[in-house]
């Protein structure tokens, strides 16, 4: 059943345009604060299939496509782009290294996202730049799962339907825990 609710819930995404339009926007953002400046390396932390960081590519920039899955890294090709498997919440850069860091859909997916924080602050250049996105975990139909209401449901609930479908969510990951 939750299969099913799955595969319709991203088949009305698409057929909606849900993420064509996010994925524009997205790029949008990262355009007005990293390819326009145009300095630096560029880490994608918790790159996953590497969509932005083989956009960056494109672009001339060296990019770190990093992610803890080793399947997901070593499909990320570009012409530069290194591929780094390493845990965000430890990443291996010397400190204030960094230019600019991705994070996109990045911290919902970290049991300690505060170390990811520290992480940052530690390998980031002074005046780099950290692109950060939440998702709303709490919205009618939650992104990962595709499961409308989750959020009302009991912790264990959660994490079981998540894990069914593959995935690890740090439900407690909202805008307001975050700030």
């Amino acid at each position: 059943m939750s299969s099913l609710l799955y595969k319709i819930g991203v088949y009305l995404a698409n057929r909606l345009g849900l993420y064509g339009e996010r994925n524009l926007k997205y790029f949008s953002i990262i355009y007005n604060y990293i390819i326009k400046n145009g300095n630096g390396w560029i880490v994608d932390a918790g790159c996953g299939n590497g969509f932005f960081s083989k956009i960056l590519d494109k672009h001339d920039y060296v990019v770190i496509a990093l992610d803890i899955n080793y399947n997901a890294v070593k499909n990320v090709i570009g012409s530069n782009i290194e591929r780094v498997q390493a845990d965000a919440q430890m990443m291996p850069f010397r400190d204030n290294s960094i230019t600019n860091i991705l994070a996109i859909s990045l911290i919902e997916h970290l049991p300690s996202p505060n170390n990811f924080i520290h992480e940052v602050q530690r390998i980031l250049k002074k005046n780099g730049d950290l692109i950060m996105q939440i998702p709303n975990l709490q919205y009618i139909i939650e992104p990962h799962t595709k499961w409308p209401l989750i959020y009302i449901l009991p912790n264990n609930m959660k994490q079981a339907i998540a894990k069914k479908q593959g995935y690890y969510i740090n439900f407690r990951v909202t805008i307001k825990y975050v700030i």
